[in-house]
């Protein structure tokens, strides 16, 4: 399983960042950056450098609600097109209590949607909240055609290839140590997943992304080890499978030599 670890930033990371982790999740709270600028800061970022871009609350919220369109929605939502364009980045869409379970409002995400650019290699990321259980977000997430961020400390991962983890630091949980996130990558190795992207929330996001990328690393080092061994183990069994070939043909020329004896006889 293929992990990504990095923290949930309010402006994108320069070259210290970039020296310890691989993928970061941009989220801008307040002034929205130029696309000029977004462009300037990706041509720094190293090539297999990954990002997701949560949509600000004014991208997804319009004066008359949720995901209707108005002018200024429309205007929000080109400004979030051409950021995700410009950082080459995967979308997030955060969704709380204004986002019902009605029919109306699933036509409403959908028609929403169907607005963002959908492109090879990166993927459109729903985080239900409010209402939205999992048994409810799962079927209407696959619907969709997008990935359901999920928390493994609290949610199960959903099925498929690729999952997406978000870890807000919320209630008692404001920190994330090493044995949390110890048990974060026990619930990401039992989902099965070939390839997680892990954002952490949080006042140390950085330094825990970075325990968490390490601890995944000693994990494949330690996977990679015991395929050695079953290799080894395998051509062990393969050497002995040959040895007793040998014994069976010594046992056959052996039973020549009775028939010989047999024929001086």
């Amino acid at each position: 399983m293929l992990i990504h670890a990095g923290a949930t930033l309010e402006r994108p990371p320069g070259p210290k960042y970039f020296a310890g982790l691989r993928f970061a999740e941009l989220t801008f709270t307040s002034t929205l950056p130029k696309r000029g600028t977004l462009q300037r800061w990706r041509a720094t970022a190293p090539a297999d450098f990954r990002v997701a871009l949560v949509a600000p609350r004014a991208v997804r919220i319009g004066r008359d609600g949720a995901f209707r369109f108005d002018d200024a929605l429309e205007a929000q939502l080109a400004w979030y097109v051409d950021a995700l364009i410009a950082c080459d980045a995967d979308a997030v869409i955060p969704t709380g209590a204004e986002l019902s379970t009605s029919m109306r409002d699933r036509d409403r995400l959908r028609t929403w949607l169907d607005r963002l650019p959908r492109r090879e290699g990166r993927h459109v990321i729903w985080a239900p909240g409010g209402l939205w259980e999992a048994e409810l977000a799962a079927p209407f997430a696959e619907e969709l055609g997008v990935l359901r961020a999920f928390d493994p400390l609290e949610d199960d991962a959903p099925t498929g290839p690729v999952g997406y983890a978000r870890l807000p630091a919320v209630g008692a949980r404001q920190r994330f140590g090493e044995g949390l996130l110890v048990d974060v990558l026990d619930r990401l190795v039992e989902a099965e997943l070939d390839e997680v992207f892990v954002a952490i929330e949080s006042a140390r996001s950085f330094q825990e992304a970075r325990t968490l990328q390490t601890l995944a690393g000693t994990l494949e080092d330690l996977a990679r080890e015991l395929d050695d061994e079953d290799e080894d183990l395998d051509e062990d069994d393969e050497d002995l499978d040959d040895e007793g070939d040998d014994d069976d043909d010594l046992d056959d020329e052996g039973d020549d030599d009775d028939d010989l004896d047999d024929d001086d006889a």
